[in-house]
C-alpha cells in the first residue's frame, strides 16, 4: 500500500509510467475492476497478466535505454580516438622532426661552442669576480 504522504519513488513512477504508456487490456481499462464476480483464480490470473505485462515493458524499455546509452558511448568513444589518432599523428611528426634536425650535428654544434668558450681568454677581473662569488 502507498503512503499518500510520501512521494511515490522513481521505481513507482517508472511503473506508473511504463503502465501508462502500454496499450491497455481490456481488464486494465477499467479503473477498477468489478472482481465480485469473479472467482480468486481468475483475479489471480488477471493480476498475473498484469505483472508480465509490466515485466515485458518494462524489458523493452530498458532494452531501449541501454541500447540508445551504448550508441552515445559508441559515439563519444569513436570521438576520442579520433582525437587520440590526430595526437599520435603530430607527435609522430614531431618524433620525425626532431630526428631529421637533430641527429649528431646539434649535440656537436653545442661541444664545439663549450670548447671554444673555454679556450677564450677570461680577463683577470672577470675571472676573480667569479672566484668571490665562488662559482665553479
Amino acid at each position: 500500500m502507498i503512503n499518500q504522504n510520501k512521494p511515490p519513488s522513481d521505481a513507482q513512477r517508472f511503473l506508473q509510467n511504463v503502465s501508462a504508456r502500454r496499450s491497455m487490456s481490456v481488464f486494465e481499462s477499467q479503473s477498477a475492476p468489478q472482481t465480485q464476480s469473479q472467482s480468486p483464480e481468475e483475479i489471480a490470473a488477471i493480476q498475473a497478466m498484469r505483472r508480465e505485462g509490466q515485466r515485458k515493458d518494462l524489458k523493452r524499455l530498458l532494452k531501449m535505454r541501454l541500447h540508445d546509452e551504448l550508441a552515445n558511448t559508441r559515439m563519444h568513444l569513436e570521438y576520442q580516438l579520433s582525437k587520440t589518432e590526430d595526437m599520435m599523428n603530430q607527435t609522430t611528426i614531431v618524433k620525425q622532426h626532431v630526428s631529421q634536425h637533430l641527429k649528431g650535428q646539434a649535440i656537436s654544434e653545442i661541444e664545439e661552442r663549450m670548447q671554444r668558450l673555454q679556450h677564450m681568454p677570461v680577463y683577470d677581473d672577470i675571472k676573480e669576480a667569479i672566484d668571490s662569488i665562488r662559482i665553479k
